[in-house]
């Protein structure tokens, strides 16, 4: 079983985000925030809580995560954010994961093409009633 802390690193690097970053935001020097990820100290309920904040996810979603298979999902029902679902599978090759991201992007291409249908529709169905 995964430590709290080594939870916590491999959130962060799915977010592409640097111990330095993280400590900056929490206010602490980055050898401290680095404890933290090497279990080296006890986290508080408040700094947890911090951590999971920046994440953009709930503290049990850290506690829960396992790394094997697990979906992080900051949608936020915002147009200019779209859907920032990252998948994380351990032990995936490069060219699989390679293989999901390209999915992804066709996906959201048929989302984008599947819009635009739409908006032609609504302009048509408006020119109707006119």
């Amino acid at each position: 079983m995964k430590s709290i802390g080594s939870r916590i690193k491999n959130l962060r690097e799915i977010q592409n985000f640097t111990q330095e970053y993280m400590a900056g935001i929490l206010g602490m020097s980055a050898s401290g925030y680095g404890k933290i990820e090497r279990d080296e100290t006890d986290i508080p309920f408040s700094r947890l809580e911090q951590i999971a904040s920046i994440l953009k996810i709930n503290m049990k979603d850290i506690i829960d995560f396992d790394g094997m298979e697990y979906l992080v999902n900051n949608m936020h029902n915002s147009t200019e954010k779209g859907n920032n679902a990252v998948i994380v599978f351990n032990n995936l090759s490069d060219s699989e994961k390679q293989t999901y991201l390209d999915q992804i992007n066709t996906l959201k291409s048929e989302v984008e093409y599947l819009k635009s249908i739409i908006e032609f529709l609504k302009e048509q169905l408006v020119k109707k009633k006119e």
